[in-house]
């Protein structure tokens, strides 16, 4: 039995950052195509960034499917073929065949079409698959080639360091040319970093005061302590890769010399699973929790406070009582923690045991589920886990320790 189509769903996608408005054109062919078949366009999808060479596209055509499947029959709509796939599909994790797209689509009632070729058989969608695949690999290769030619000639090649930019211009015969010139805006703050970590200055330090002035990275993030000490070990900025030279030789070598004596590296120890991973938050700066081994024990700590961005102060508090919270009755899921509480540390009674009474903090709780107190258990967390944790820009009220903590504890 065939049914007549009547809905359509169009989709638009560009492999890179969309700057020249490519896909409103694109649904705009997509809106004419339907208008001229009588479709009625029951939602549209988009994504941006996301390569269907190196892998599959973005959430944007997960949801087009989905749309068009529940629509059935539907037509997904496209401008060109391969705005849907550029993949292989010939080994696992590689990226989707057009043909692997077509037959999953066709056995849920939904055709594909695009503007340039109509409606798409089973035989265009292989041929259409490979020429797709076929094209991305032959510009991947000569992209390779040029950045090898580029870094043979002496010229830089790669992301761009901070206190960089392009500068675009065009020769006599009308072709465009770009430079790699230096930023006289964001210079300054790679010469700030060079002169303080020459005057003794740690990477931590030097983030947190970056961050107290207002100033973020060239992609408007804060500031840690990585991407300082990746300014200071970078060569580019002596000349020596094409760059233009931002510092002396001779000088950032003693700088970098001094940076590699201070310390000797080791590997970093994998990091040990513990109970809030991936679901504890901050409830100061909002910042993911870590586990931090301590004297006195394991605590957890804010992000923030561990990476010494100077974005938070609040204090540790003890890993082990949350897990023997966790542990008990599930009347401990009324119970909210806070890091931002001065008093957040374990009272030690006299027979030196960690006594750790908790104060519930019902009064100013948001009581939007799963943040209230009694929040109900189909909630995606455990229902033993601490609330605040877990929603920590929903709730506002930090509950207190009862007790005085020791000198060990409030370091």
């Amino acid at each position: 039995m065939t049914f007549r189509v009547t809905t359509a769903v169009a989709y638009a996608a560009k492999s890179t950052e969309d700057k020249h408005g490519s896909i409103p054109t694109q649904l705009e062919d997509c809106r004419a195509l339907a208008e001229r078949h009588g479709w009625s366009v029951v939602d549209e999808f988009c994504d941006a960034g996301f390569s269907a060479y190196k892998g599959n596209r973005g959430p944007g055509l997960a949801q087009a499917k989905e749309r068009a499947i529940r629509s059935a029959p539907c037509v997904l709509v496209v401008q060109d073929l391969d705005r849907l796939a550029r993949g292989a599909g010939d080994a696992p994790g590689a990226a989707d065949h057009l043909g692997e797209l077509f037959f999953a689509l066709r056995r849920q009632g939904v055709t594909l079409w695009s503007v340039r070729t109509g409606e798409v058989d089973s035989l265009r969608a292989v041929l259409e698959g490979e020429r797709g695949y076929s094209e991305s690999e032959r510009k991947s290769t000569a992209v390779r080639a040029g950045l090898k030619r580029r870094a043979e000639r002496g010229q830089p090649v790669g992301a761009i360091p901070e206190g960089y930019c392009v500068e675009g211009s065009i020769d006599a015969n009308g072709r465009a040319h770009t430079e790699r010139v230096i930023d006289s805006e964001r210079r300054a703050i790679v010469d700030r970093i060079m002169d303080s970590v020459e005057a003794g200055h740690a990477f931590g330090e030097i983030a947190r005061a970056l961050n107290l002035d207002g100033l973020r990275t060239r992609r408007g993030k804060r500031w840690t302590a990585r991407p300082v000490r990746h300014i200071v070990l970078n060569e580019d900025y002596t000349g020596a890769t094409g760059y233009p030279r931002l510092i002396d030789p001779d000088r950032w070598q003693r700088i970098v010399a001094g940076v590699r004596s201070g310390r000797p590296r080791t590997g970093r120890r994998p990091a040990a699973a513990y109970l809030l991973k991936g679901v504890g938050f901050c409830g100061l700066c909002g910042g993911p929790l870590y586990v931090r081994p301590l004297a006195a024990g394991r605590f957890y700590v804010c992000a923030n406070v561990r990476q010494a961005t100077g974005l938070c102060h609040a204090l540790r508090f003890p890993a082990d009582a949350v897990r023997a919270a966790s542990s008990t009755t599930s009347s401990s899921s009324s119970r909210t923690w806070s890091t931002g509480s001065p008093s957040a540390q374990p009272n030690r009674t006299s027979s030196g045991t960690d006594s750790r009474r908790l104060s519930s903090s019902r009064g100013r709780n948001c009581g939007r589920s799963p943040c209230a107190p009694n929040a109900p258990a189909s909630s995606t967390r455990s229902s033993s886990t601490p609330a605040m944790i877990s929603h920590p820009r929903r709730c506002a009220q930090p509950p207190t320790w009862s007790g005085t903590p020791t000198a060990s504890e409030r370091r």
